[in-house]
C-alpha cells in the first residue's frame, strides 16, 4: 500500500506541476475569451491538486474493502459532500468558479484526512 501511494504521489505531483505551469498559456490559446484563460490559471492547478488527493483517497479505500468495513467509505464521501455543499453555498456567490475550485480542494482535503486517520486506526488494529 505504501509503495502504491508513493508511486502515485510522485507521478501525480509531477503531472500537477506540469498543469500548474502550462495552464494559463494553454487555456489562453484554446479559449476565445481572455477572462477564461486568466481564471483557468487558478482553477486548473487547484482542481489538479484535488484530483491528486482523490487518488490517494481511492488507494486508501482499499483498506476498508480488505477489512470489510466499507461503510466508512459512505461516511467519508458523505462528509466530503456536506463540506463541499456548505462551502459552495458560501464561496460561489462571492468568488465564482475560483471559489468552487477552492471548496472542492477543501472537501477533498477533509476527505483525505478522515480516510487517512480511519485507515491508519484500522490497519494498526487488524495488523498482526
Amino acid at each position: 500500500m505504501r509503495s502504491s501511494i508513493i508511486l502515485y504521489l510522485g507521478l501525480g505531483i509531477l503531472v500537477w506541476l506540469i498543469i500548474a505551469i502550462f495552464a494559463q498559456p494553454l487555456l489562453t490559446f484554446i479559449s476565445t475569451q481572455h477572462e477564461f484563460g486568466i481564471q483557468g490559471r487558478w482553477i486548473a492547478p487547484i482542481i489538479g491538486l484535488s484530483t491528486v488527493f482523490y487518488g490517494v483517497i481511492f488507494l486508501l479505500n482499499y483498506v476498508f474493502f480488505l477489512i470489510k468495513k466499507t461503510y466508512y467509505i459512505t461516511l467519508v464521501f458523505g462528509t466530503g459532500a456536506l463540506v463541499n455543499l456548505i462551502s459552495n453555498l458560501w464561496a460561489v456567490p462571492q468568488y465564482g468558479s475560483v471559489g468552487a475550485a477552492i471548496t472542492t480542494l477543501l472537501s477533498f482535503t477533509v476527505m483525505l484526512i478522515i480516510t487517512a486517520l480511519i485507515s491508519k486506526r484500522l490497519t494498526s488494529k487488524y495488523a498482526t
